[in-house]
């Protein structure tokens, strides 16, 4: 095993963007144009600076406008890229995971394909390595960010996940997760959330938290896109974290 080697992302990337619909028009939410360029290119820019260099896009909707932009773009010349489809019908966040299993790498970081984050990949996976754990999650607490907890800590251990408001949730799920593919065996080949498989790896314990204080910024609804559309007009990418 590499220990300085940062796994394959793989990225949700199928999504139709319905809450963002009168920006998008009919475009696939990841290819949104946001600041002076589409969201696509940013987040690209943004998982490469973080020192991903591999990436396998969970597609849907959109396709192969998706395939067809990548191709065209300046900023993959150092990225190897590949595509997984969802299937004829959307099979959930993580029923595209699941109907895809075979195709993943044993080890691989998995995230959502409306969000810029800022953390060091290689630290988090070296607290997965000595977790000994199947899964790892990032977090963050509640005062960094504006969203609501979801996430319930005891003992520095993830022991409730849960969107509901909840007085003992201080954290927030930051976005990014780190799985061993062989987990997945574990489910069906159905249409599967990946909330009900993260509460699954909690009621276990099969999961190891990952504190980070950076920030996140997202564009899942209209609120969030305003924000971060005027923020990326007037600030450089590597800046967005610079306060």
């Amino acid at each position: 095993m590499n220990y300085k080697k940062i796994f394959p992302l793989v990225v949700l990337a199928g999504g139709e963007g319905t809450r963002l619909k009168s920006i998008a028009k009919e475009k696939p939410k990841i290819l949104t144009p946001i600041g002076n360029t589409s969201f696509i290119e940013i987040y690209i820019k943004n998982i490469m600076r973080l020192g991903f260099n591999e990436v396998i896009f969970i597609i849907h909707h959109g396709k192969k406008e998706i395939i067809s932009y990548l191709e065209k773009s300046n900023n993959t010349d150092n990225l190897k890229y590949s595509f997984l489809y969802d299937g004829k019908i959307q099979a959930g966040t993580a029923g595209a995971l699941i109907n895809n299993v075979e195709k993943l790498p044993e080890n691989f970081w998995l995230t959502y394909g409306d969000t810029l984050l800022n953390f060091d990949p290689l630290d988090a996976q070296t607290t997965f390595f000595n977790s000994g754990k199947n899964s790892l999650m990032t977090i963050i607490n509640k005062k960094h960010v504006k969203e609501t907890p979801n996430i319930e800590i005891a003992n520095n251990k993830i022991v409730n996940y849960n969107k509901i408001e909840n007085e003992r949730c201080e954290y927030v799920d930051y976005g990014a997760l780190i799985f061993k593919k062989n987990l997945l065996y574990d489910y069906g080949r159905e249409t599967y959330k990946l909330d009900e498989i993260l509460k699954d790896l909690i009621n276990k314990q099969d999961i190891v938290a990952k504190f980070i204080t950076d920030k996140f910024f997202e564009m899942g609804n209209k609120t969030s896109y305003n924000e971060l559309n005027q923020i990326l007009k007037v600030k450089k990418l590597e800046e967005l974290w610079n306060e």
